[in-house]
This record gives structure tokens, sequence and C-alpha cells, in this order.
């Protein structure tokens, strides 16, 4: 069975921008065992000190069952205690018109580093942004 035209016309207009973010920890801590919460919470702190409109874009009100024009996928490592030089890593999706956004979200990222992770704000650098 072939897919319905406008189905195909959709799927081809649909964008999509894959972040996936590096990090390497400088000093040890503990970070929550779930850590979407951790990432989505440091990413609203990072752009709206940096960028007030795509922080209303992504964190601001959206209409009723408006869904939110990015995601974010924590990695599937629940440990909690974490130690100097450790690798954590985590991906950010926009989806749609958000993706002309790509390039504030990485200046975004990159600032980001300045606030630590976690309650205890563990120092971090990012290795990598693909």
């Amino acid at each position: 069975m072939t897919p319905p035209t406008v189905l195909l016309d959709l799927a081809e207009q649909f964008k999509i921008l894959h972040l996936r973010c590096n990090l390497i920890l400088q000093a040890d801590g503990v970070l929550p065992a779930f850590k979407g919460s951790l990432w989505h919470g440091w990413l609203g702190h990072a752009i709206k000190g940096l960028d007030e409109p795509l922080y209303q874009l992504l964190y601001g009100s959206h209409a009723e069952q408006q869904p939110k024009p990015y995601l974010i996928k924590a990695g599937a490592d629940h440990k909690q205690q974490w130690r100097a030089g450790e690798m954590l890593e985590f991906d950010i999706i926009l989806l749609g018109s958000a993706c002309q956004l790509g390039q504030r979200l990485v200046s975004a990222l990159l600032s980001g580093q300045r606030l630590g992770l976690g309650t205890n704000r563990i120092p971090f650098r990012i290795q990598s942004l693909t």
C-alpha cells in the first residue's frame, strides 16, 4: 500500500534539527538518576540569560494542546555519583520553524557552561556538539 501523496508532501516539508551535546565534568559530584528535568532546567536557565525571544519560543506559554517545538533526550545512564573527567551526553531536537534558531541555541548551550550542573553546580565543559 502506498502512503497518500498528502502525507508524503507533509513529511518532506517537516524540519528537524538534532543536536547531540557531549560534556566532560571538571569535578566530582552528584546528579539525579533521571536527567530529563536536569537538562530541561539547565537549558532554560542558559537560554533565559542570553536570548529572551528564544526562551519565550521554547519555554513560554503555548496554546492549549500546542506541543513545544523541541525535545530533550536524556542519556540512558542513571548513575548518580560522577567523577571529574567523565562524559555525559544528551540530545536536543528542534522541530519545524524552531530549526531556524539552531545557531542561537548553540550559543546558549556554550554560554550555559558557566552555570554548572545540578544542585552543586558541577563545573563542566562542552566537548562536542554534533
